[in-house]
């Protein structure tokens, strides 16, 4: 095997361990190579979307606020990072609105909009569909996000036809 791909599948192992939240931060920091991004952000995404239930309800919040705050960082990054910390924010609204935040799809929107995100929050309501159905889901979880989708619908539309009519 090369060395690239020694590398690719001990960061891909790395990411189940749970320092590799910290790992994952560390490597979206812009001096590091956009490959190095990618996995921070990948791992980031994992950990959300694979290992929600080791989340410590105690650092929701801050999570929240570093997971936001780095898709509007990159929102003139590096647009493989940026699309990766998109998913990231689909899995965490989706794990996020069945418990600790309901009413998640129109906080997100609200929130990456008012950071100029107009643009982010439009690719992360595609990608909730998508991360909707590729994580594993409970039969009751997919029933309440079911009805919390439908709960945003309005607010939804509203913002997609303020899209519509902006210059």
């Amino acid at each position: 095997k090369s060395v690239r791909s020694q590398a690719e599948t001990w960061l891909l192992q790395q990411q189940n361990l749970p320092i590799s939240w910290q790992a994952g931060w560390t490597l979206l920091q812009p001096d590091k190579s956009v490959e190095e991004q990618y996995f921070g952000a990948h791992f980031i995404h994992h950990k959300i979307s694979q290992c929600w239930n080791s989340i410590n309800i105690a650092h929701f919040q801050n999570l929240l606020q570093v997971l936001f705050q780095k898709l509007i960082d990159y929102r003139k990054g590096p647009s493989i990072v940026r699309t990766r910390l998109s998913v990231a924010v689909a899995a965490f609204t989706l794990h996020a609105m069945q418990g600790p935040w309901p009413g998640a799809i129109g906080h997100t929107i609200k929130y990456l909009k008012a950071q100029g995100g107009v643009e982010i929050a439009l690719q992360v309501l595609v990608l909730i569909p998508e991360e909707f159905t590729s994580i594993t889901f409970t039969a009751q979880s997919k029933s309440i996000i079911r009805c919390q989708a439908k709960a945003a619908v309005a607010e939804v539309l509203e913002f997609i036809s303020e899209c519509h009519t902006i210059p």
